[in-house]
Formats: structure tokens, sequence, C-alpha cells
């Protein structure tokens, strides 16, 4: 399975992120739920490869003087992910995540109304925190499309 596969099978499940890591097939997360892709496991061999396919020489590069790199891919006219490659047990990995096409406003992500003062305010702190898939990336979007 490419990455084009992939990329297309995040698309029609919906998924939140695409792992690819050395003694699993790729793994998506639907719902918060891992679900392993109906292929056989990835050899450390086949993670290098995969991943590498989707770097620069410079990327590459990058990658083996720091084990990590973090970039954004287009794919297609429309689809964009947040790439994180790292080394798990000596093996290339990474995680995939789908970059939304529309960029939700801030009442459709639930918050009151009163948040859009914030977005008005000339000066000031603003912490968005919160663990991995919370939403941080999409509310800051929000916010500064608010601010647009």
């Amino acid at each position: 399975m490419d990455f084009r596969e992939l990329f297309d099978l995040v698309r029609e499940q919906q998924a939140s992120d695409l792992l690819i890591s050395a003694g699993a097939p790729p793994v998506l997360r639907i719902n918060g739920d891992l679900y392993r892709t109906k292929t056989d496991p990835l050899t450390p061999e086949d993670t290098r490869a995969l991943v590498y396919s989707l770097l620069t020489a410079d990327q590459i590069q990058r990658f083996e003087e720091r084990n990590e790199l973090d970039f954004s891919l287009a794919y297609g006219n429309k689809h964009r992910f947040r790439v994180n490659v790292y080394r798990q047990r000596g093996a290339v990995a990474a995680a995939l995540r789908p970059i939304p096409e529309q960029i939700p406003n801030l009442f459709d992500l639930g918050f009151p109304e009163w948040i859009t003062e914030f977005a008005k305010a000339r000066r000031g702190l603003l912490l968005v925190t919160g663990p991995t898939g919370s939403g941080k990336t999409t509310t800051l979007a929000a916010l500064i499309d608010q601010i647009n």
C-alpha cells in the first residue's frame, strides 16, 4: 500500500490520524479509536522507504541529523496533512494528520459568543492548551479566521 492509497483511505474513513511504524500495518485513528489497515505489518525497511518517499533530499538530511521532522504536505488539489517524522525503537515512523479543507467558525466548535472578544483584543496573552488531538490547531485557525 502506498501513500496515495493511504491518504484516500484517511479521507474515506474520516480518520483524524494516520500512524506509520515498524512492526504493525498502517493505523488509522477514527473517533479516538485505533484501527489497523488490512495489510501486512511494516518492516523497518518498509517504513523508511514509505516515509522517505514523502521527503525532499533536504528534509531527509534534516531528519537524519535531528531524528525528528515536522512539515505540511499537499496531496492532490485539496488535501493537506501535518506530518511528524520521528524514530521509534530505532526505525523511521510517522504520524500524519489531515488538515481540514474548511476552517470551522468558533460557534460550530461550541465556543460561547463572548470568545470572539478575545479575537478583538489589542493586547494580552491567550493560551490554547490541551492534549494531542484536542483541537488546539483548529481553535487557533478559527480564531485567526475570526480576526481576518
